[in-house]
C-alpha cells in the first residue's frame, strides 16, 4: 500500500510509526506515520477511527472511517476500499461463529484462550471487566 502510494513500485527503505490510542470500552485511534528512504520530510500519514456501540445484548453497531494525506485520487481510494472490505468479511466470519458459540453466555466466562501477540486484547478484557464490576458496584 505505501509502495503504491509512492506512485512506484518502492524498493527502498520505509521507516513507519503506528500510534494506537484506545479510550475504553469501545473506540480505537490509529495513525499511522511512513517516512520513505528515512526521509522525515516527505513523510505521509493514515489515520483510522474504529467506534462500536451497542444494538442490544447480542449485537452492535461498528463504526469506521479512514483519511490519508497521500495518493489522492480515485486509485488508491478503491485499492484502500477492497483492501478494507475483505478484512471486515474474514473479522465478519469469526465474530458470527464466536456469537454462536457463545450464545446468551457472558463473553468474560469465557475461557482465555491466546498467545503472546494477545496481550493487549488481553489487558484491555481486564480492564472493560473491572469497568464493568466497577458501574455494578454502589456507590458507599
Amino acid at each position: 500500500m505505501v509502495s503504491s502510494g509512492l506512485g512506484t513500485e518502492h524498493k527502498q527503505p520505509i521507516d513507519q510509526e503506528l500510534e494506537i490510542i484506545w479510550v475504553a470500552p469501545s473506540f480505537v485511534y490509529f495513525r499511522g506515520t511512513s517516512s520513505p528512504n528515512h526521509d522525515r520530510n516527505k513523510r505521509f500519514s493514515m489515520v483510522v477511527l474504529h467506534a462500536v456501540t451497542p444494538e442490544s445484548e447480542t449485537a452492535c453497531h461498528y463504526f469506521y472511517r479512514a483519511v490519508r494525506d497521500f495518493a489522492p485520487g480515485d486509485e488508491m481510494t478503491q485499492i484502500l476500499a477492497r483492501n478494507i472490505y475483505d478484512i471486515f468479511q474474514q473479522d465478519r466470519a469469526i465474530f458470527e461463529k464466536q456469537q454462536l458459540r457463545i450464545g446468551d453466555g457472558d463473553l468474560f466466562d469465557q475461557p482465555l484462550v491466546s498467545f503472546a501477540g494477545d496481550i493487549v486484547q488481553v489487558c484491555a478484557r481486564r480492564t472493560i471487566r473491572d469497568m464493568l464490576a466497577a458501574e455494578s458496584t454502589p456507590n458507599s
